[in-house]
């Protein structure tokens, strides 16, 4: 009886030397390890989900294409969803503990963070787009009102004044200690008529007050105001709630007033620039109107020159015909 085979696929090859096979979690442990980023980070983002498994929150930042997790203690009060974080860190590659796929995960601190809360039941939306402090100065829309700590004025007129240009702003000095009164000072300067923006120039104080501009109340009153609004409030590493709906944010009150200052510097060389380019005009303009004069004289000349040229042939042929009629008699 003749035996029968069964077909077979090509031989694998044999393992080189020192190729020892390694199981699925080894080779995923090898692979993560390679899928680190080499330096820090600084990454900002809105918490999308969070997620609790044994010692650790599993804080979930949602992009376009992808999620980055951060790792928080549970020793920590976990972020919330919504809020917005800035952290610092190494992304990392490593094995899902929720699922069996891979996740990016983010190792580091938390920079700082501001909670987008809802007050009285509507969640705080700024009410115009944002209008840059450079947009704003260089359009000439109005005064802007700062309100200001009695340092954050000194070093934002000082810094404003080294660029060689005077203080933009009208001064209100504000309590920055008492979230009650600030609010009072918003409504009240921001409804004046001449008003149009706000700043706020914090230099230095108390880590505490800063807590006031992450309370959805003081970020409400300033958009009811409903104008544009820069924050300066004396820090570099924090994230509030109110430099997250400004118009935009300057870590200190030196940083506001030098780019004040930058802007109408920028802008007076502008205008400097304009009012020469208009005398020019004006002279060029100038120029034509009399090159237009001399051009319609000397057609008029021409069209008087061709007239006379005109006249004389006539007066020429009606005298050749009467001499004509002469000669024929």
């Amino acid at each position: 009886m003749a035996s029968s085979s069964q077909p077979r696929g090509p031989a694998s090859p044999a393992p080189a030397p020192g190729d020892a096979p390694v199981s699925v979690d080894e080779a995923l442990l090898t692979l993560t390890a390679q899928l680190t980023t080499p330096q820090q980070l600084v990454i900002e983002g809105r918490v999308a989900k969070v997620r609790s498994y044994r010692n650790w929150h599993f804080v979930d930042f949602a992009g376009t294409d992808g999620t980055v997790t951060f790792l928080v203690p549970v020793a920590e009060a976990p972020p919330v969803e919504g809020e917005w974080l800035t952290i610092r860190g190494r992304l990392k590659a490593d094995v899902s503990r929720f699922h069996g796929g891979l996740e990016v995960f983010l190792t580091g601190r938390i920079l700082g963070r501001a909670r987008v809360a809802a007050t009285g039941g509507h969640v705080l939306e700024r009410r115009h787009t944002p209008v840059p402090l450079a947009t704003f100065l260089a359009r000439e829309q109005g005064d802007i009102a700062a309100l200001c700590t009695e340092t954050g004025a000194r070093d934002a007129e000082n810094a404003c004044r080294a660029a060689g240009q005077e203080w933009p702003c009208e001064t209100v000095i504000a309590n920055f200690g008492n979230k009650t009164e600030m609010i009072r000072a918003i409504t009240e300067v921001g409804a004046e008529p001449g008003c149009a923006a706000l700043a706020l120039l914090r230099g230095g104080g108390e880590a505490r007050s800063m807590e006031m501009w992450n309370d959805p109340e003081v970020v409400k009153a300033l958009l009811a105001a409903g104008k544009p609004f820069y924050t300066a409030l004396g820090h570099s590493t924090y994230v509030l709630l109110a430099d997250r709906y400004a118009d935009e944010a300057f870590d200190t009150p030196s940083a506001f007033g030098a780019v004040a200052g930058q802007v109408l510097g920028a802008e007076e060389r502008r205008q400097r620039h304009l009012a020469r380019l208009g005398s020019e005009q004006r002279d060029l303009a100038a120029e034509l109107d009399r090159a237009r004069a001399e051009l319609v004289a000397a057609a008029a000349r021409l069209a008087s020159t061709r007239a006379r040229t005109w006249m004389l042939a006539l007066v020429a042929a009606l005298l050749f015909i009467a001499l004509l009629a002469s000669m024929l008699r």
